[in-house]
């Protein structure tokens, strides 16, 4: 699940749980479009994110991090990344992805995504997959993600993504 709006211009709102059904926190993350290509499609985002446990067991404490997000795109291709960092925890994730487009409303897609931390093994993996736009504001991405490293948090997973847009541009 990711709800993503913009309350103002500039100041954007996520609130994610990428897999809701186990993972016990979800997070609301305020971005801020501190710099913006004229076309918009390009720029730098600080970020300040707080995770909410969702489920029982997962503790009380909300946890705060901070970070930037970048994007770097034309119309045929973008490059994205952000970078969380939690100090209580001393530990960074992040993720770094690539979307071309190969033809009218077909996307592949390819994210590498991290975690580690202090005195913790780090966890890397891959994913790859494809969007798929259905109609205007409805696209529909598939997606394949397995670990790179020796810290592995999971096997491999298949993922199905439902995009929806609506509103104002």
């Amino acid at each position: 699940f990711h709800l993503e709006t913009g309350l103002t211009k500039t100041i954007g709102l996520h609130i994610r749980n990428d897999a809701f059904l186990t993972n016990p926190h979800t997070e609301a993350m305020f971005q801020f479009a501190a710099i913006m290509s004229e076309d918009g499609m390009s720029g730098f985002a600080p970020l300040i994110e707080f995770e909410f446990p969702t489920h029982s067991g997962a503790g009380s404490r909300i946890e705060s991090l901070v970070g930037f997000s970048t994007a770097l795109a034309n119309p045929r291709v973008s490059f994205n990344q952000v970078l969380h960092y939690n100090p209580r925890e001393d530990a960074v994730e992040g993720s770094a992805a690539l979307v071309a487009r190969v033809a009218k409303g077909v996307f592949p897609v390819v994210e590498v995504l991290g975690e580690g931390g202090s005195g913790a093994t780090a966890a890397i993996g891959l994913l790859v997959g494809l969007k798929v736009r259905v109609r205007a504001g409805i696209n529909f991405g598939f997606a394949y993600q397995f670990p790179l490293s020796n810290r592995r948090d999971f096997s491999s997973r298949a993922m199905l993504q439902p995009e929806f847009e609506w509103g104002k541009k």
